[in-house]
């Protein structure tokens, strides 16, 4: 509903005006002609952005995120957990006020989550962004989170 993918059955959200959304699927969907980089790109490409300025800072985060020399690498030679990194920084490098993440850790090894975990927080706070995350990962939601909401089982409410 935050993304405008779905209409709200009751209720309604609302969002300041001019606030810039990203979002990160549980799946990748990272498109398999493209290499690792290309897809990390995309968002700037649609965006019309000048990806030009972006291409450093992606081969930083690249870095940042465990991914040096993989950039030219495609998807289907890359690991769940790499695909899902890069789609992370495909969502980051969009620079949005807000960020929507949809299960962004289900494809990470533990430590390798941990550390995305901690870099995703370092970057969040340098940047002033705000993150909606969907989890059922009690771990995640804890060490992310400033504030946490439990839905009950179908049809959803706000456990108490």
């Amino acid at each position: 509903m935050i993304s405008g993918l779905e209409e709200a059955t009751a209720g309604s959200v609302e969002l300041n005006d001019n606030v810039t959304l990203g979002y990160m699927m549980q799946d990748a969907v990272l498109l398999p002609w493209r290499t690792l980089i290309q897809n990390a790109a995309l968002g700037a490409e649609v965006h019309c952005k000048d990806v030009g300025y972006e291409r450093e800072e992606l081969k930083d985060m690249f870095r940042q995120f465990d991914l040096a020399g993989f950039e030219n690498q495609i998807p289907s030679a890359a690991s769940g957990g790499m695909k899902q990194r890069v789609a992370l920084i495909r969502t980051l490098v969009m620079r949005p006020e807000c960020i929507l993440l949809d299960e962004p850790f289900s494809s990470l090894d533990f430590d390798v989550k941990i550390r995305v975990q901690r870099i995703l927080i370092d970057f969040l706070q340098q940047r002033g962004m705000s993150v909606l995350l969907v989890t059922h990962d009690i771990e995640d939601a804890i060490a992310l989170s400033d504030e946490i909401v439990v839905l009950s089982n179908r049809p959803a409410k706000v456990e108490r």
